[in-house]
């Protein structure tokens, strides 16, 4: 599965069961990740794709129910014990720093970098784009060892 999430600088994901912010661009490019296939997303999620409902799959829990071949978003789940499901990670990055009480919280290290690019955002003048791979089972590296 492919697992897709925005964080700000220190890994933060929501504040007060809010994301912590949004940009166009970036949940355009999230479509174009997901490929033919739709994007999973949660109830939650939906408005940040109004315009583009022929592409997203609204279901209750994302990690449940996207499929092994499929793609989601995750913004208000935990992601811990989902490792093994998750083959590739996407992370956007705001580049700033927001307040956060929901971080990322799975083990980077069980994950290596396979490329990373920036481009302006709608709202934000930089975002940082990341793709991981999920290391084969007992790999690890240290995160931040991957260049």
């Amino acid at each position: 599965m492919k697992v897709i999430i925005c964080i700000e600088d220190r890994g933060g994901m929501m504040f007060n069961k809010r994301r912590e912010t949004r940009d166009r661009l970036v949940s355009l490019d999230m479509l174009v990740e997901a490929g033919a296939s739709r994007l999973y997303i949660e109830p939650y999620s939906e408005k940040l794709f109004r315009g583009n409902e022929e592409s997203v799959h609204v279901v209750e829990n994302v990690l449940e129910e996207t499929p092994a071949d499929g793609c989601c978003f995750v913004e208000d789940r935990d992601l811990a014990g989902s490792e093994e499901k998750i083959d590739t990670l996407i992370i956007y990055r705001w580049n700033r720093v927001y307040p956060y009480d929901r971080k990322l919280d799975i083990d980077m290290g069980r994950f290596e970098r396979t490329g990373r690019i920036e481009f302006a955002g709608y709202s934000h003048d930089c975002v940082t784009k990341d793709t991981f791979r999920r290391l084969p089972t007992g790999e690890r590296r240290e995160y931040g060892d991957e260049e």
